[in-house]
């Protein structure tokens, strides 16, 4: 019975550490995207530059789908992950026109909904894919 409670306690502890590494994972791409927005709107990053960006926000996305979201949250996770994608861009239209944000300002905010569509999206996919395959599977 011991041996059976230790084999548990271990894969609990496993799939903790993943998730806390998935949650790491995530708030570093939140923070590239931050980041990453605010160079290439004040500063002088080219489009080799930019698609660099974007490859990496795509990499911890799909790492992010692997690793931090498991089948409890998958739902959760893709009905946000549609909603954010469906919206982001007539908020950004209205955000723009009601505020009269000048020229630099609708920039960076159109940088910021660009890279949060290219952390999320990937991300959305990996845990769609996951839920149709647990769905499909026989039990």
């Amino acid at each position: 019975m011991n041996k059976v409670k230790k084999e548990i306690l271990k894969k609990i502890d496993k799939n903790m550490k993943l998730i806390n590494y998935g949650t790491l994972i995530f708030g570093i791409g939140l923070l590239i995207i931050i980041i990453a927005s605010l160079v290439t709107t004040y500063g002088t990053v080219g489009e080799m530059g930019t698609k660099i960006i974007t490859g990496i926000l795509i990499m911890i996305g799909i790492v992010v789908g692997i690793i931090n979201i498991t089948s409890k949250e998958s739902v959760a996770f893709l009905i946000a992950a549609v909603v954010v994608v469906m919206l982001i861009g007539p908020f950004m239209a209205n955000v723009i026109q009601t505020f009269g944000v000048e020229q630099t300002g609708s920039k960076l905010i159109g940088e910021l909904f660009k890279n949060i569509i290219g952390l999320i999206v990937p991300a959305a996919l990996i845990v769609a894919v996951k839920t149709l395959f647990m769905t499909a599977k026989d039990e």
